[in-house]
Order: C-alpha cells, then sequence, then structure tokens
C-alpha cells in the first residue's frame, strides 16, 4: 500500500488510532482493518443516498437478456483523499506514523463518498450498443439486447474504469452471459430468483432456541418474502414466539404446535418459490388483494399472453383497527396496503386492482360510521382519488397463487353484508316497533355534599321500576348506562321490547362499536384496553335473550308529554335515587360469603385452644354454627385465604383488610396474618416507599432550648404568584414550622428568608442541619454562617435517618396544603397562613403544642369551652419556659440511653433481594425492584452492577 501510493510516512498527523490484521476466509490472507470508531464519533455522517437493491433491476426492460457483472477491487482507494483531511486516519505501526492518502476503510462517509464518486465518473460513459448499466456501490451490471452488444457495452465500461483510475477483481467477473448473479438474486431474461445458496442456507437452518436465534432466522427469511405468498400470515407463529414476551437475547423460547407447523410450511415455500418476471412498463400492472383474518395478501402481475406473470407478492398484519374491520371493509385497508407497497415498482403507471369486493360501494355508499374521517379519507385518496387507479371486482383468489379463480366465488352484497357483520345481532332495530313493550334505561353519576361520587342505574317501565340498583363509586354514568341494558335483557328473556335510552355511547356501542371491538380483542389502535370492555362482552352475551328488540335513542331532559319523555324521566329519577343509596365500596356481601358447610367444617377441625378463645369472647353455637358478636366466626385456618381475597387486586392495606373482614366475620389476630401476607405480596414490596422493613431513627443531642437546631428543607409545587418552590424550616425544640414560598431553589432564596424573615423573628440559631444539595452547599450560605456565627451541617440525600423529621413535615404540608387548596379554592400560598397555624397547634407527644411550647399558653380561640386558668396567665413566659426546660431535662436524665448500635444484617450471603429504585421513570414505575443475590455482607452499601445504594436495601421473602 506504501508503494502504491494509498499510504504515506508522515508526522504532522494529530490523530493516532489502532489497526489490526484480520485473516480472510477464503484466501488466507490478512486485511487491514482500521480501527476508526473514534473518529467517527467527532465526525458529522453524510446522509447516504444508495438505491434500493430490490426495485434496482425493475430498470432492465424486457428486451436486454444478455448481462455482465462487475466487481471493483479496493474501490474506495481509488477516490484521492484531500490532504487538508489526512491528518484524521493517522495510525503508527513499528514506531512510524502512517497516513492514508486515499479514501480508508472504516470511515463512516467513505461508502456515500465512493457511490457519488463512482456515479459521477460513470456519468461520462457512453454505451455504443443497446443497453444500460446499473450500479450499486461498487457493483456494476451492464445489459443488452443480444449478446454482442452487451460484449461492446462491457468493454466500454472496463476501458472507462481504467481511464478513471479504477481496479477491476478479475476472479469475481461475470462477462456477457444470459444468466448471472447479481445483489443476492439470479438475473435471466425472465427475471430474479433466489440464490440456491440462499435456499440452503434457509432450508438447513436448525430449530432456533433463543430469541437473537429466531430473529438471525426472520431476518434471513425477510429478504424472500417477495417471493413467499401470504409470508406475513406463515411468519406470524414465529414472530409471537419472540415479540410481546420481553424476552433478552439469550432467553430459551417456549415452542407451540402453531410455531412448529409454521416452521415447517416457511421452509417448503421458499423451496417452492417461482421466478419473479422484470416490469414491462409499456403493459398495464395488475394488483390481486384480498383481506381477511387481520392479514393483507396480494400480488402484482403483467399479462403474459393468456397468462399473468407474477412481479412481486405482497403480505402483512394490518393494524389493530383494520383487523377489528368487518371482511369487506378489511378488503378495502387490504387494497391501501398493497397500492403503496406496490408504488415502487408501478410508478404512476396504469395499475388495475381486482378485489373480490366491491371497493368502490363500500367507501362511497356503505355506512362506516365506526371509521374515523382521517382512515375513510385515506382510503379514498389512495384508491379511488389517483387517475392511474382502475378497482374491479373479481371472483374468489386462489390462496396459492392469489390470481382470481374461473368461479364466482360466494356471490354476496358488500352492502348488506356489513351490515350483518356490525350489528350484535340481525334483527336488532334502532327505531320503536309497534306490539313491542316499552322500557327505559338510564344510568346517574355524581357526587354528593361530602365529596363521594354516586352511581345508579334503573330499569322501570313508563312509570313502574323494575329495578333500581346503587353502583360502586368507581363506576362512571357510561357503565351505569351499559348495566342498566344489560339488565333490561337479563330481565325480558323471550320477550319483544323497545329499550328507550338518552346514552349516545350506548347507542353507538351497540348499533357500530361492540362488534368491531370483539373482534379487535376489546383493544384500541394504541394497544390499550377498550373502556368499559368487560361491559361489553357482557352487553353482546344477553343481548339476544329478548325475543325481538329495539334499541332507541330518545332526546334527554324533555318536557313534552309523550310515553317517550315522561318514561326516560321517570327512569332519570329512580336512577338519581338508585345512586344514593348505601353500598359497599370496598367489597360487595356476596363476594365475602363463604359456603356454610366448608365453614362449619373448619370451625370444627379448629384446635382445642381456639376454640376455647372464642368461648371466653362470649361465642355461641347457633345451628353448627359458632358465631360471636353476631357474627360468624373465622377461624384461622382460613385466614390465609381471607387474606387473598381482602388484599385483592387492588393491593388493599393491612387496615383496609382487617376493616373489611370485620364486617362479615368476626376474627382473633387476623391482623398478624394481613401484616404476613402484605409482606410477603412482591407488587406491594416493588411499590410501597419503605415495605415492612423500617430504616432505624436517627438520634441527635436534645437541643437546650427552642430554635438552637433547626432543620431545612425545600418543596416543590407548581408555579403560582410568582413562587415555585418553598423553604421549610423546622425547629428540633418545639418542633414549631416555618414556610417561606420563593421563586428559585437556589442559596440566594436560603439567604434572603434566613437574614430578612427567619433571624429576625427567632434569633440566630446555633445549628442548622439541611441536605447537601448546590443551593445549601455553597459559598454564599458558608459566608452567611461566619458572619453571624451559626454552623451547618449537612447529610447526604436518601437517607432517612438524617432527614426524617424535615421529609416528614414535608410530606405534612403537600398533604394539607391539598387540602386547603380543595376545601377553600384558593391557591398555594394564599394556603401557607392556614396550614403553618394547624401545624403549630398539634400536640407533640409530650401532650405540648409547638405555640403552647414557644408562647407558654393555649392557642386563644373563640370556640374555646374553658378559661384559661389563673395560674396559667399570671405565670410569665420566663418562668413558663424555665419550668419547661427544668422538666424536660429530668425526663430525660431519667431516660434509658437510645440505641445507637447499628441495625444488624440481615442479609446472608447468596440471598436474593430488593433494591430501592433511587431514579423512577415515572411515577408509576416500581420503588423498589429485585437485585441479583448477594455474595457478601454489607453493613452500609451494596454494589450492583449500575449504582452504590445506601441502605436502601431488604430482602426477599422466601414465598415471593
Amino acid at each position: 500500500m506504501e508503494k502504491a501510493g494509498i499510504l504515506i510516512k508522515t508526522t504532522k498527523v494529530t490523530c493516532n488510532t489502532p489497526i489490526f490484521p484480520v485473516k480472510k476466509a477464503n484466501t488466507g490472507k490478512y486485511r487491514l482493518v482500521h480501527d476508526l470508531r473514534a473518529i467517527n464519533e467527532v465526525t458529522e455522517q453524510i446522509p447516504p443516498v444508495v438505491a434500493n437493491p430490490h426495485t434496482l433491476l425493475n430498470q432492465v426492460t424486457p428486451k436486454e437478456q444478455w448481462f455482465s457483472v462487475i466487481d471493483l477491487s479496493n474501490a474506495f482507494f481509488s477516490v484521492p483523499l484531500h490532504p487538508d483531511s489526512q491528518h484524521l486516519f493517522g495510525f503508527t505501526f513499528e514506531g512510524q506514523k502512517y497516513t492514508y492518502t486515499r479514501l480508508p476503510q472504516g470511515f463512516q462517509n467513505s461508502p456515500t463518498l465512493y457511490a457519488e464518486a463512482l456515479k459521477k465518473s460513470m456519468s461520462l460513459c457512453t454505451l455504443p450498443a443497446p443497453g444500460q448499466f446499473l450500479l450499486y456501490v461498487d457493483d456494476i451490471l451492464i445489459t443488452g439486447n443480444t449478446k454482442a452488444d452487451c460484449k461492446a457495452n462491457t468493454m466500454t465500461v472496463l476501458h472507462h474504469l481504467a481511464e478513471q483510475g479504477h481496479k477491476v477483481s478479475q476472479h469475481k467477473l461475470q462477462l456477457w452471459s444470459p444468466k448471472v448473479t447479481y445483489l443476492g438474486h439470479t438475473l435471466t431474461g425472465e427475471g430474479k430468483t433466489l440464490l440456491d445458496s440462499r435456499k440452503l442456507a434457509v432450508q438447513n437452518a436448525p430449530k432456533p432456541l433463543t430469541k437473537q436465534q429466531m430473529m438471525s432466522l426472520l431476518g434471513l427469511c425477510n429478504f424472500c418474502r417477495s417471493w413467499i405468498p401470504e409470508y406475513a400470515s406463515l411468519a406470524q407463529p414465529l414472530q409471537n414466539l419472540i415479540y410481546g414476551k420481553n424476552l433478552a437475547l439469550k432467553d430459551k423460547l417456549e415452542w407451540t404446535p402453531e410455531a412448529e407447523k409454521a416452521f415447517s410450511n416457511l421452509k417448503l415455500a421458499l423451496q417452492t418459490s417461482t421466478v419473479l418476471a422484470l416490469p414491462d412498463y409499456d403493459k398495464p400492472f395488475y394488483l390481486h388483494v384480498d383481506g381477511g383474518a387481520g392479514y393483507m395478501k396480494a400480488v402484482l402481475t403483467q399479462a403474459f399472453g393468456e397468462k399473468q406473470r407474477p412481479l412481486a407478492f405482497y403480505s402483512c398484519k394490518l393494524d389493530s383497527v383494520a383487523s377489528g374491520l368487518p371482511t369487506c371493509v378489511q378488503a378495502c385497508a387490504a387494497a391501501a396496503e398493497a397500492v403503496k407497497k406496490s408504488a415502487d415498482i408501478v410508478l404512476g403507471h396504469t395499475l388495475i386492482i381486482k378485489v373480490p369486493h366491491a371497493v368502490t360501494s363500500i367507501l362511497l355508499q356503505a355506512n362506516l360510521s365506526y371509521l374515523t374521517h382521517a382512515r375513510q379519507l385515506s382510503y379514498v385518496g389512495i384508491l379511488l382519488s389517483q387517475s392511474h387507479i382502475k378497482i374491479e371486482k373479481c371472483g374468489q383468489l386462489n390462496p396459492s397463487t392469489l390470481l382470481p379463480t374461473l368461479q364466482d366465488g360466494d356471490a354476496h352484497c358488500c352492502i348488506q353484508k356489513l351490515d350483518e357483520e356490525t350489528k350484535p345481532r340481525a334483527d336488532i332495530y334502532s327505531t320503536p316497533q309497534a306490539g313491542f313493550v316499552n322500557i327505559f334505561v338510564d344510568g346517574s353519576a355524581f357526587k354528593n355534599n361530602f365529596g363521594r361520587n354516586c352511581v345508579g342505574y334503573a330499569v322501570t317501565t313508563a312509570d313502574t321500576v323494575l329495578e333500581a340498583k346503587a353502583l360502586t363509586s368507581s363506576h362512571s354514568a357510561q357503565s351505569a348506562e351499559l348495566t342498566a341494558v344489560i339488565r333490561a335483557c337479563q330481565l325480558h328473556e323471550g320477550q319483544d321490547i323497545n329499550i328507550h335510552t338518552d346514552s349516545q355511547y350506548v347507542f353507538a356501542a351497540v348499533h357500530h362499536f361492540a362488534r368491531i371491538w370483539q373482534n379487535t380483542g376489546m383493544i384500541t389502535s394504541t394497544g390499550n384496553p377498550v373502556q368499559h370492555g368487560n361491559l361489553l362482552k357482557a352487553l353482546l352475551e344477553v343481548i339476544t335473550l329478548p325475543k325481538r328488540l329495539a334499541l332507541c335513542k330518545c332526546a334527554a331532559h324533555q318536557k313534552d308529554n309523550s310515553e317517550v319523555t315522561k318514561g326516560n324521566n321517570f327512569a332519570d329519577q329512580a336512577a338519581k335515587a338508585a345512586a344514593q343509596q348505601t353500598i359497599d365500596t370496598l367489597m360487595s356481601e356476596s363476594s365475602m360469603q363463604i359456603p356454610l358447610d366448608v365453614l362449619k367444617t373448619e370451625q370444627k377441625a379448629a384446635p382445642t385452644v381456639e376454640q376455647k378463645k372464642w368461648l371466653k369472647c362470649g361465642a355461641q353455637l347457633e345451628n353448627d354454627l359458632m358465631t360471636c358478636k353476631g357474627k360468624p366466626i373465622l377461624p384461622k385456618s382460613l385466614h390465609k385465604t381471607a387474606a387473598l381475597v381482602t388484599h385483592g387486586s387492588t393491593h388493599v392495606s393491612t387496615s383496609g383488610m382487617v376493616d373489611i373482614l370485620s364486617k362479615h366475620f368476626f376474627t382473633q389476630n387476623f391482623e398478624n396474618s394481613a401484616k404476613e401476607f402484605v409482606r410477603t405480596c412482591m407488587i406491594c414490596q416493588k411499590h410501597n416507599a419503605q415495605g415492612n422493613l423500617r430504616p432505624r431513627r436517627g438520634n441527635f443531642p436534645t437541643p437546650p432550648h427552642p430554635f438552637h437546631t433547626i432543620h431545612m428543607d425545600f418543596i416543590e409545587l407548581n408555579e403560582c404568584q410568582g413562587s415555585k418552590y418553598a423553604l421549610v424550616i423546622i425547629d428540633v425544640f418545639s418542633r414549631w414550622p416555618e414556610i417561606y414560598p420563593v421563586k428559585k431553589a437556589d442559596a440566594i432564596s436560603v439567604a434572603k428568608c434566613l437574614c430578612n424573615h427567619f433571624i429576625p423573628t427567632y434569633g440566630i440559631p446555633t445549628l442548622i442541619r439541611s441536605d447537601n444539595g448546590t443551593h445549601f452547599v455553597n459559598e454564599v450560605i458558608s459566608k452567611v454562617s461566619e458572619a453571624l456565627g451559626f454552623s451547618i451541617k449537612h447529610h447526604c440525600a436518601y437517607h432517612p435517618q438524617s432527614a426524617g423529621l424535615v421529609e416528614r413535615t414535608n410530606g405534612t404540608i403537600k398533604q394539607r396544603l391539598r387540602k386547603c387548596m380543595e376545601g377553600t379554592g384558593r391557591p398555594w400560598p394564599e394556603c401557607i397562613g392556614l396550614v403553618k397555624m394547624w401545624m403549630r397547634l398539634t400536640q407533640s407527644p409530650q401532650k405540648l403544642t409547638p405555640f403552647e411550647i414557644i408562647h407558654g399558653r393555649p392557642f386563644p380561640l373563640p370556640i374555646t369551652s374553658e378559661p384559661i386558668d389563673k395560674s396559667i396567665r399570671e405565670t410569665t413566659l420566663a418562668e413558663w419556659m424555665t419550668k419547661l426546660l427544668e422538666n424536660k431535662e429530668i425526663v430525660l436524665n431519667n431516660q434509658s440511653p437510645s440505641d445507637i448500635s447499628p441495625v444488624s444484617c440481615r442479609l446472608k450471603p447468596g440471598d436474593w433481594i430488593l433494591i430501592k429504585v433511587l431514579q423512577r421513570k415515572n411515577w408509576s414505575s416500581p420503588r423498589w425492584e429485585v437485585s441479583l443475590s448477594s455474595a457478601t455482607h454489607h453493613t452500609y452499601c451494596l454494589q450492583n452492577s449500575r449504582k452504590t445504594v445506601l441502605d436502601s436495601s431488604k430482602p426477599l421473602q422466601k414465598s415471593e
């Protein structure tokens, strides 16, 4: 390379990157590999302009029957490198520095720059005979109508390449032949086929065992999909093994019988692949399309005598919305997808679409209310608004060739079939029918004076309530309406009824959307479940119970005297009255019922000691059932089952579980069982703030007097009245809080609050504790502390033993602010005064409020029932504080010393643990995650692969 001038010795390179010798697989020679990843990171990538290898051969005309293929050798080295850029590609070999004078391999822009240079160079080449040349990076295809034409064109190109300084790989030349290999295809005058080596690679591919192996197989087969009819449906069972299951690349696959069959069928389809003809743009194109079962399948053809020759097979899985559409509308969606996929071959030429459905009538005449306007206009724009496209209805397609058969297939009217497939039953009416019984349904949801959501439904006639019940507060007005329709169908099984509802949602769901959503599995286009999906499923099941049915939409809140108006208003009033009825919002009565025979058996099998405890509590035997205080006794043997039921899918807390069970049963020590169950619940352990393993509280020296030691921290709130944050200061001695709204959480705000507000009011503290955030650890705060003579001690963040007092205060402030804002309707800066007053009037464990500790007397209120004692009124504040400090000192001196020993480690080598997530992705992410087993004891910190977590681990329970 140095002799050829590709490399030169130099001492002026500014970059030095490594080189590696890599042995070639076939020749045994070595290739120089230059590691230019560092250079690629600091250089801007040029957008590549490369031809599509799947459509490049479409430029070959049917007259061109002879071909030559030229592969350029060391192609990049034919492009000179500007001297100003040579310093970027330096390297060192045997102590000598070298650099390139030609375009180096490994540089990210080399293929793009070379393709542009070759294209510019070949633009000067003129072929002497009919034919053309096609460029794809360093591979050149030369065509000719005859062998002589191809030879003349090839010799011209070879001479031109030599003159331009390009080098050709001699052993890769394919000269003037009717059959050549180019870009992974075998190219002949008839068309293009897959290489036998590629077919053999798929045929001999072993059964994939991991996700990575399956992705490799699918990638190999996907290159061949243009030759395989219905490739998408064949490969879908294999894709289901790896997608949507959160598998790592090396995870094992769980094969299914469907996947086994698809694996064999895919190999068989590839071995029987046909020859794909090259397009002739003097003839019209034919696109044979059909859709069904959520897939599009199509073949693009051109006439060859009396037959059709395929140019490409297309298939894909329709999106979740299109997959749930009626069969005839799916055909429209499939046709639109097929037109888009075939556009790179058709290129605006005449295209005749053959579909076994009346696409034009469906899109222009049918009532497609279940389609969005955007989707419907998209189908119309693609299929009906392009002048070169013509749509014809054909017979049924042959599933093996996707071409029309001689039979016309199942004769059907698409418009009529759409009505049958979108309605939940064929004989449902949308207008009242004579002779049917009129039934009125309504649902109601509103908040009462206490803010509780009240929901209920009613099924009535014009003047009689047939059924009216309350629903849990989690229901909405829409779900209440659906429940009412369901109950109306169940109550009138075998009858002819007109159901009147004023809900447009229910009317549209029944007549248009319910069946469509059922076909999609109650999943929306975004992949989320359809709202009220379970109720819609139940509605589709019971809507066939009435003999004949009409679901009618009526206007709400009318005042005329018609029967429909009176009946609808009556149902509305009944639903509102039902919503105000009392209902157990946590669990219904029926859900907690246990079969009496099971309960009696378990009570008899209870140990004698347990039965004696029941008798001590006043248990009585009634009809072989032990009861106490009017409730059946739940033995300990059923505690685990009761804990499972009461905890539920909503993961009720321990106290909530006890409350639910106590409404139905008399229990002893169920609280312990509930605590143990919650402690072993993996979801609760991941999401609870601290789980059941509480850190030991920190022990600080008790301050000698108020405002001797204070803690401070920032809380972030929403921006309001020029403030977004609040500086919280809490006195350790008295728990007296101060809250200062500020615009920014920075050192200047801290200094202003201390110097302008806190210190002039309460004096200079001796010690201030805070975390090590930048708003507290900086030069400004240090100078303020030096000037005023107080000390500052910082602790690390996320450390409960150090920040527990102020963090708990922060949580209390936020909670009280939310309640005050909702109760008063005022912004949070105006609610701070109320919050501070409430916190200053809250009693401490010493039965004194912060106000009483600081001021020596109760807070004066107009509602105080008893006057302040005379001795208290005559006592001065100094005397009060002296007595308080003396009493507190006596109490502290008589207390046992606090246990400051480190918490014993509950972890053992090999245990699985939960690690606290300090930086969650969002509010719904788990607070804890399962980590690898610990190898050794770590008393204060635990190392994992990403970060160090201080005192933020807990053992994973064995039952998990």
